[in-house]
C-alpha cells in the first residue's frame, strides 16, 4: 500500500510514507510510533494522497542536522514539507501525539498554509499546564520528568535490553492498540542508533534549552496564541496518557475548532476506532 518518497525542503530531506490519490492529507506520528500508525486511516479517506512523514530523528537514514526538537522546531519543519509538497495552496493535516505538537505549532505560527486541522490525543500548549498542575496527570506523566536525566533513559528505551517501557506505554496508554507487529516495527525502529536519543529530545527540549534552536524563539512563542483555522480535537475517555479532561480544556484556545471524546478509545484512537476517526476526519475535513 505504501510507497516511500523523500521530500526535498528548504530544511533538509524528509522521508515521508504515501498512499492514495487525490488532495495531499499531510499526517504526523508521535511517540512512540512510526508514521505507519496511518495505514488504517489511508485505507479508510478515499480520495485523498496522504503523506506520512517521520518525524526528526525517526528514520535512522535521515539524521537531523542539529539535535533540535521544540514545538518552534517541529513547527518550522512542517511548514517547509507543506510548502514542497503544495508550494501554491494550503493544506489539510492531520497530528497525533508529537505530531498534534507540529499541527498546533503550524496553526498559530503559520495558518496561511494549512487548510483545516485535525489533532488527535494532544490539546493546545496551553492546555497543557495540567501536566505540572494536576496531580493525577502529573503521575500519569512520570516519565516526562524521567526523560530528563542523562543516560539511563536510554538504557531503559534500548529494545536490545528489552523495552519494556516501550511496552508499558503502549499497554497502559492505549490497551486495545496493543498490535504486536504494529509495535515490533516500532521496537525495530528504535534499535536504530540514534532514534531512541532523537525521541527522547522531543521531551528534554520542553526544559533544556540546549535542545531547543535559538532562532525559533518567536515561532515557539506564537503556540500559546488561539489557533488560526479551524481545528478538530480528538481524543479517548480511556487514554492512559493524558486525562480527557485536559483534552477537553483544550477547546479554549480553539475559537473556530471543536473538542470530541470518543468513549471506549485510548491514546492510539485512530488504531483502536479507525471507522470511526476516518468518518469524523472525512467529515470535518468536507471530503
Amino acid at each position: 500500500m505504501w510507497t516511500t518518497e523523500v521530500f526535498e525542503t528548504a530544511r533538509g530531506t524528509v522521508p515521508a510514507l504515501v498512499a492514495g490519490d487525490g488532495e495531499p492529507l499531510v499526517c504526523w506520528h508521535g511517540f512512540p510510533d512510526l508514521p505507519h500508525t496511518f495505514a488504517p486511516l489511508a485505507e479508510r479517506l478515499p480520495g485523498r494522497r496522504l503523506i506520512a512523514p517521520y518525524q526528526r530523528g525517526f528514520h535512522p537514514d535521515h539524521p537531523p542536522a542539529q539535535a533540535y526538537f521544540d514545538a518552534g522546531t517541529l513547527a518550522a519543519d512542517a511548514k517547509a514539507l507543506l510548502d514542497a509538497v503544495s508550494p501554491d495552496a494550503p493544506v489539510d493535516v492531520v497530528g497525533h501525539d508529537w505530531g498534534a505538537a507540529a499541527v498546533y505549532g503550524l496553526v498559530t505560527a503559520f495558518p496561511d498554509r494549512v487548510s483545516r486541522a485535525v489533532t488527535m490525543a494532544l490539546p493546545p500548549t496551553p492546555a497543557l499546564l495540567g501536566v505540572v498542575t494536576q496531580p493525577a496527570q502529573m503521575r500519569k506523566s512520570f516519565y516526562i520528568w524521567f526523560f530528563q536525566m542523562a543516560g539511563l533513559p536510554e538504557q531503559v528505551l534500548n529494545t536490545a535490553n528489552g523495552g519494556a517501557l516501550l511496552d508499558f506505554f503502549w499497554a497502559t496508554w492505549s490497551p486495545g492498540a496493543a498490535d504486536a507487529p504494529h509495535v515490533a516495527q516500532v521496537r525495530e525502529a528504535l534499535a536504530h542508533p540514534g532514534v531512541v536519543e532523537a525521541a527522547l529530545g522531543y521531551y528534554r527540549a520542553l526544559f533544556q534549552p540546549a535542545f531547543a534552536d535559538p532562532e525559533l524563539g518567536d515561532v515557539r512563542g506564537k503556540a500559546f496564541a488561539p489557533a488560526g483555522v479551524p481545528v478538530l480535537l480528538l481524543g479517548g475517555d480511556q487514554d492512559g496518557c493524558i486525562d480527557a479532561d485536559i483534552l477537553r480544556a483544550g477547546g479554549e484556545w480553539l475559537p473556530d475548532g471543536r473538542v470530541e471524546i470518543l468513549e471506549g478509545t485510548g491514546h492510539f484512537l485512530h488504531l483502536e476506532e479507525p471507522d470511526r476517526v476516518a468518518s469524523l476526519i472525512q467529515e470535518w475535513l468536507g471530503s
